[in-house]
């Protein structure tokens, strides 16, 4: 079963050169706990795909900081 709104702790995070928002490089999936490298990237807004089962997730921001973000069924 699906965890709610599974709040995922920043990975790795930097900023591209002239970028106003936070890109991370990997995350967690909530759905089946799989290790997912992102290579080009992602942030808040975008869509992203676990590897292992397939669940499609939304990256929404989280935390005062920026430092945190969810991950959302989309």
């Amino acid at each position: 079963m699906s965890q709610p709104q599974a709040l995922v702790r920043l990975a790795a995070m930097g900023r591209p050169p002239g970028a106003t928002k936070p890109t991370w490089t990997e995350f967690e999936c909530p759905e089946c706990t799989a290790h997912n490298p992102w290579d080009d990237g992602f942030s808040p807004g975008d869509e992203v795909f676990c590897a292992w089962c397939g669940a499609r997730l939304e990256v929404r921001r989280a935390g005062v900081d920026g430092d945190k973000f969810k991950l959302l069924p989309s």
